[in-house]
């Protein structure tokens, strides 16, 4: 008895040990950059989309949440999706928001179903169905697909605002941000030229 005992724990051990998730995140709707930290202006780089406007495409999705704790359910993530709005509230910080989950997880559906980068206007539905321990969430999204097709560089422009005329002054090359804000009294001025230029 207690040797069939031990080969059951045996057993239980290792089909626990065996029992795996998998979770598939991606950075679909991002907004992540490449740039390093700098101490001055550097290049950016925008995405350009080509945009189906001629059709609407759908992602779907299914999240079961047990005593408001234990949530699962959906294929996968799309992280950046940030379309929905999420409680910032310290409480809504440590219990999983099972509305959300499944809304990024639909988003990715609709991104990998229809081979789009993102969606754009995009509207989600929820469908809740409550059991008070046990909860199961249907939500749908749907919007326009956009597909990523490159990047665009944004190059900074240095310039002043000159205070005396209110004019936008571009200069040729970027200086040091030097008597920022400063309005001119007209004795011992240090820079008479600039007057009052703020530097960007």
């Amino acid at each position: 008895m207690k040797k069939s005992a031990a080969l059951a724990s045996v057993a239980l051990c290792a089909l626990v040990a065996m029992t795996g998730c998998q979770s598939i995140n991606t950075s679909d709707a991002g907004n992540m950059t490449i740039n390093p930290q700098t101490s001055g202006p550097v290049d950016r780089y925008r995405p350009l989309y080509k945009v189906d406007e001629a059709k609407t495409v759908t992602g779907n999705a299914k999240i079961h949440c047990l005593f408001g704790l234990f949530t699962w359910g959906g294929k996968g993530t799309a992280d950046y999706a940030d379309f929905f709005n999420q409680d910032d509230s310290f409480l809504a910080k440590l219990l999983p928001n099972p509305k959300a989950t499944g809304a990024k997880s639909a988003f990715y559906d609709a991104c990998v179903a229809n081979k789009c980068d993102s969606l754009v206007a995009s509207r989600y539905t929820i469908k809740t169905t409550d059991y008070i321990v046990y909860a199961q969430y249907d939500i749908t999204v749907k919007g326009y697909p956009a597909i990523q097709t490159g990047i665009e560089t944004i190059k900074p422009v240095p310039y002043y605002i000159d205070f005396s005329t209110g004019k936008v002054v571009i200069l040729e090359k970027f200086v040091d941000m030097v008597n920022v804000g400063y309005e001119p009294s007209g004795v011992n001025d240090p820079s008479p030229g600039v007057k009052g230029g703020f530097l960007f």
